[in-house]
């Protein structure tokens, strides 16, 4: 779960592989399935993409700062952006 605490050691992650960060909402059925696909996802491909999940309800800071008005919302972080 990605969280204003982690938020940066994702960011640094990103400098070496791809980070898909989902938002998402308790709420957001929509949200919620993106979230599960993109989970198998991350799975069948063996390591070639870190998944970072995202609640907006709890990370508030955190959607704030990707600027989400709306989940579902995903975002690909690579060399740190």
């Amino acid at each position: 779960e990605l969280t204003e605490q982690n938020l940066q050691q994702e960011l640094q992650l990103s400098q070496n592989v791809l980070v898909v960060v989902s938002f998402w909402a308790d709420w957001s059925d929509a949200s919620k399935q993106v979230t599960s696909d993109l989970e198998q996802i991350a799975g069948q491909m063996g390591g070639q993409f870190q998944l970072a999940k995202a609640s907006t309800d709890t990370a508030k800071q955190v959607a704030a700062a990707f600027r989400v008005q709306s989940v579902p919302a995903v975002f690909a972080l690579l060399g740190g952006r």
